[in-house]
């Protein structure tokens, strides 16, 4: 991943790869998965790698969870207006009282790191009033509604790998970019395969479980494609 990159488009990417692979007959374990995720980020990030690690223990990794600490910890970032490329460690919420005391400290060490680095709060800007000074977390003003919220993260999140549209089941439209083209209707797929085959972001970064592959046949003018 590059610095500044989005993670929704990280993802995006990382899951077109595994997918690619698995159709050459080359697949990873759930926890084989969650490692290559972590290890795929940039330096950055190498507090939330040090915390996860930490707080893993004996036990193994899931991708999901994994998946899931990344995106949180984006928009955690964002929502404290520290950069992408902040060095600061991921806020990780542990089972039991021995996985939380290896964390205290270095979630103190973060929270130093943060106040030095970004400098008195009246540089900073709230999302949800617009005015200086406070974080939206701490504002005072009536929450913007739903509606608003959802279109400001979705003009912040990059384009992602697959197209996603409302049409009538008929009607497609084809990316000639994208890796993959997606539909809800498995009775239009030939050589249908069900099964687990990851996840893809949208746009908004909502996950969604691919359940099945396969080919679709679609008439053109010009024949059949």
């Amino acid at each position: 991943m590059i610095e500044n990159t989005s993670v929704t488009q990280h993802l995006n990417n990382f899951n077109t790869i595994i997918n690619q692979l698995s159709f050459v007959k080359i697949e990873f374990d759930d926890e084989i998965r969650a490692l290559i995720l972590l290890a795929s980020l940039p330096s950055s990030w190498e507090g939330m790698r040090t915390a996860v690690s930490n707080s893993s223990g004996k036990s193994k990794l899931k991708y999901d969870g994994i998946r899931d600490l990344i995106l949180a910890e984006e928009v955690r970032r964002k929502d404290s207006g520290e950069s992408s490329s902040s060095g600061s460690a991921l806020n990780i919420n542990t089972r039991g009282r021995r996985q939380d005391k290896g964390l205290s400290r270095g979630r103190s060490k973060s929270r130093y790191r943060s106040k030095s680095k970004f400098g008195p709060k009246k540089k900073v800007e709230c999302w949800n009033c617009g005015k200086p000074g406070h974080y939206m977390r701490n504002c005072t003003k009536p929450k913007k509604p739903e509606a608003d919220s959802a279109n400001a993260t979705t003009d912040e999140v990059q384009d992602a790998l697959i197209l996603a549209v409302q049409s009538p089941i008929d009607d497609w439209i084809l990316d000639s970019s994208a890796s993959f083209h997606c539909t809800p209707h498995h009775e239009m797929i030939q050589n249908y395969v069900g099964g687990d085959h990851g996840v893809v972001y949208l746009a908004d970064g909502q996950p969604m479980d691919i359940v099945g592959t396969g080919d679709v046949q679609i008439k053109t003018m010009n024949g059949f494609i």
